[in-house]
């Protein structure tokens, strides 16, 4: 509601319509806004939201002009930074009136669903090092949630001595945190570099991202010096060989056969390098609801002993993929955000998993996992009418289901709000809300593992309406060729009662509802009749039966001044024959507009028109069938003075507000300056005045006061230009 800050009068009034929201990453929510207009002139207005961070608001219509006491609804469209904290939050929405300034403030809660997310980077991607390599994680908080993280580093083939710096990182929505990670291991003596994968993982709870790098080892003796020593070697083994061969070749040994000593030992796992013959694990994780894949699943291989020897995460494709494995047994654990623990194949416990083998230097493929989430809920409010509370059911129906799901079916609380939970997830879900007189509505939601998601307001428009019934003369004789007309606000639908068949009956049919009508009935040697009819939502009144009379004439017409002033206020008499009637000619809106109808027909009447300080008109009109309607406008001779005029201040700009005080000495009277419309802003005009001189005194804060000396003439308009001087 907003206040004029100088009148102290309301001049606009606002109310939401929707007084919560819940948004959701890259969604829009709309706001619906009902605006009345109380000012007294033509009013434009905009809508400014404050107290919350928005990335786009736009409204619909983009322009909404309000004519005085006129009410239209206005719908808001925004959309919030996907960053924005997660929890409740209060915009303020401010309806701003550009003519007036008017301001109508209301609170807008808004609901920001958690939305964890988290990325991990390590750099360098690859190191090349002697004992000790250095590397830097960056974790990027990318949801919406406070994130504590705990930051751990493995290597694959568990050799080196990993050290993290900084092992828990506290990252609010949007911020960036480091932490360093040192990796030791004795230089291999000679041979080839020696590669470790490293995996740093981050993770608080089930939000979990993980980073891989390498480390390449050079070795102590380099290949150029191992080249140089080999074809020393060569050269030495070659003069050897030669030497033995020519004694060999001369003496004749018995010929002898033996193996390695060590030929019976075989090779153990210490001999395995798992960079150059590990095995690797590769497979699929759906959701058991939907048998659809399953994004973010974190993992784990252990090892006999219950160790945790490598873990990944699921694409968005549901792939897996954990590399660098030892020739042993696995037992792999499947978890996540809203998952149900379970271990493959398809077990609760480590204990009762199955032991999967990966054999050396392969790929163990199809290893895939079907998971189940725990149970989710869905909630919302819907919103039916601005009138007496109805009933309004809403229907939750699984769409996706690999099985068919039945529908759950609740009924909104007084306060149109719901909820419906133990929902089978992940799975997509059609939402439903109906209620008796009212266009059901149907919005899809996507509820996963676990979640609990808050639907946007709905607000269910009314069923078409109905008004019908039949037309009928004075004598209860239906009556063909009647114009019915209905009418509200800028909608018009009418229909003609037939002449043939069912003569009379009429039928207008998709009325928007709920609303109130102005039914006019118009047929031909009739009076026009107008009703005002009210339809709940969707409602058919089809027993508004009326009743025509005959046909009456009217006389309107406007009253002006010599000048073309319009009078307001002047007394109209009608008189002829026995009908003596009086009005007066509109103030506001139609200024000196009268209308007078239900004159019989044919008649010949008088009409005098008469107003304070003007001299009275009086003219004949002709009222007859051929010719009902009689334009008769009167201009009116003034009889008394009247002072009008400006004013303004040095620079020539029209001031409004202003207090206008005329006197003569034994009686005064007061006006303020017009402030709108534009073209009238600074004028004043003090009317019916005696003739004679008059003091003119003008005051307004800011201004010194001003009076200047009038002389008013009978029947004369004085015109006078007032200049202001700023106060010292």
């Amino acid at each position: 509601m907003a206040n004029d800050p100088t009148t102290d009068e309301q001049r606009l009034r606002a109310d939401l319509l929707t007084t919560e929201v819940t948004t959701s990453p890259d969604e829009s929510v709309e706001v619906e806004i009902q605006v009345l207009n109380t000012a007294r002139v033509i009013e434009q207005v905009r809508v400014e939201v404050l107290g919350v961070e928005i990335t786009a608001a736009d409204s619909e219509p983009s322009t909404l002009t309000l004519f005085p006491d006129e009410s239209a609804r206005l719908t808001l469209r925004l959309r919030f930074p996907r960053q924005l904290p997660a929890g409740t939050h209060t915009a303020l929405i401010q309806v701003v009136g550009q003519s007036t300034g008017a301001v109508a403030e209301n609170e807008l809660v808004v609901h920001v669903p958690a939305a964890p997310d988290l990325v991990v980077e390590v750099d360098p991607p690859l190191r090349r090092a002697g004992r000790r390599g250095r590397f830097n994680m960056t974790a990027a908080n990318t949801g919406n949630t406070t994130l504590t993280l705990l930051v751990r580093a493995t290597d694959a083939d568990q050799r080196l001595k990993l050290q993290v710096d900084t092992p828990t990182v506290r990252l609010t929505p949007g911020e960036r945190g480091t932490a360093g990670i040192t990796a030791r291991h004795g230089r291999p003596l000679r041979g080839e570099p020696l590669e470790h994968v490293l995996t740093v993982t981050a993770e608080q709870g089930d939000v979990t991202a993980t980073g891989t790098a390498r480390m390449v080892q050079k070795p102590v003796i380099t290949a150029g010096i191992v080249t140089i020593f080999t074809l020393v070697l060569i050269l030495g083994l070659w003069a050897v060989a030669m030497y033995f061969g020519v004694r060999a070749a001369l003496a004749t040994p018995p010929p002898t056969k033996s193996v390695p000593a060590t030929w019976a030992d075989g090779v153990g796992l210490a001999d395995y390098d798992v960079i150059e013959v590990g095995g690797s694990v590769t497979g699929r994780v759906v959701a058991g609801t939907t048998a659809q894949p399953l994004p973010r699943v974190t993992v784990e291989a252990f090892d006999g002993d219950g160790v945790l020897i490598t873990a990944a995460a699921t694409d968005a494709e549901g792939v897996y993929t954990l590399g660098g494995l030892r020739p042993v047994d696995y037992t792999l654990r499947f978890r996540g955000t809203g998952i149900v623990e379970s271990w493959w194949p398809d077990a609760p416990t480590r204990s009762s998993a199955t032991a999967l083998f990966v054999a050396p230097d392969a790929t163990t493929p199809d290893i895939d996992a079907v998971v189940s989430g725990a149970s989710a809920t869905v909630s919302g409010r819907v919103i039916a009418g601005d009138d007496d509370p109805v009933d309004i059911s809403v229907t939750v129906t699984p769409v996706d289901l690999v099985d068919s799901g039945e529908p759950t079916t609740v009924l909104a609380g007084p306060d149109g709000t719901w909820a419906v939970d133990g929902l089978v997830s992940p799975a997509t879900y059609r939402v439903t809300a109906a209620a008796d007189g009212y266009q059901s509505v149907e919005a899809s939601t996507t509820l996963g593992p676990g979640e609990t998601v808050v639907v946007n307001t709905v607000r269910l428009p009314a069923s078409g309406g109905t008004i019908g019934g039949t037309v009928t003369g004075p004598d209860g004789t239906p009556v063909g060729g009647v114009e019915i007309l209905v009418q509200r606000g800028d909608f018009s639908a009418g229909t003609v009662t037939p002449t043939a068949g069912v003569i009379g009956s009429y039928r207008v049919p998709d009325l928007p509802t709920p609303a109130t009508y102005l039914v006019t009935f118009a047929g031909e040697g009739f009076s026009s009749e107008t009703l005002a009819v009210r339809l709940g939502p969707g409602e058919a009144n089809t027993g508004l039966d009326v009743a025509l009379t005959p046909a009456t004439g009217t006389v309107s017409g406007v009253v002006r001044a010599a000048d073309g002033t319009l009078l307001g206020g002047a007394v109209v008499q009608i008189a002829g024959g026995d009908v003596a009637v009086e009005t007066t000619t509109f103030t506001s809106g139609e200024i000196g507009g009268y209308r007078i109808g239900e004159l019989p027909m044919p008649g010949i009447y008088t009409v005098t028109v008469s107003l304070e300080g003007y001299g009275a008109e009086t003219l004949r009109v002709d009222v007859d069938p051929s010719a009902p309607t009689v334009v008769a406008d009167v201009t009116l001779t003034e009889n008394l003075g009247r002072v009008s005029g400006v004013v303004v201040d040095g620079a020539g700009t029209a001031v409004g507000a202003a207090t206008v005080t005329l006197s003569d000495g034994a009686v005064s009277r007061q006006t303020t300056t017009a402030s709108a419309p534009v073209a009238a802003i600074g004028r004043f005009s003090l009317e019916a005045l005696e003739p004679g001189a008059y003091t003119v005194t003008v005051s307004v804060p800011g201004y010194s006061d001003r009076t200047v000396l009038v002389e008013v003439s009978e029947g004369a308009v004085s015109d006078l230009r007032v200049e202001l001087e700023a106060a010292p």
